[in-house]
């Protein structure tokens, strides 16, 4: 998975919710360890690899979505983590740099 990917994912969840199956919205770090530990799960980017993270994803701009299931492989974790945290660093730069807060 590319970096591009791994923000056409973000994007994706973010214009067609429908394609992710809908997550509880309460008790979610009991209901992402069940997922995880005791559940079958193909990886969303299609890798074809068995999912071994799962997360709760919400949209603050589609609300009516609720939150949705990302499941990812081990490799495309890695990616989605790194990509993550580089969207955080590169939100709080365009934060400081407006003299704003990036909490």
């Amino acid at each position: 998975m590319t970096d591009r990917a791994i923000r056409d994912l973000i994007l994706q969840m973010r214009l067609n919710p429908d394609y992710y199956d809908i997550a509880p919205s309460g008790h979610q770090a009991f209901a992402i360890n069940q997922r995880r530990l005791y559940e079958t799960h193909p990886c969303a980017m299609l890798c074809g690899l068995k999912a071994v993270a799962a997360y709760i994803a919400e949209s603050p701009e589609r609300p009516e979505f609720g939150p949705r299931w990302l499941d990812l492989c081990a490799e495309d974790n890695r990616r989605f983590r790194v990509e993550l945290d580089l969207m955080r660093r590169e939100l709080g730069q365009l934060s400081a740099n407006l003299g704003v807060s990036s909490d």
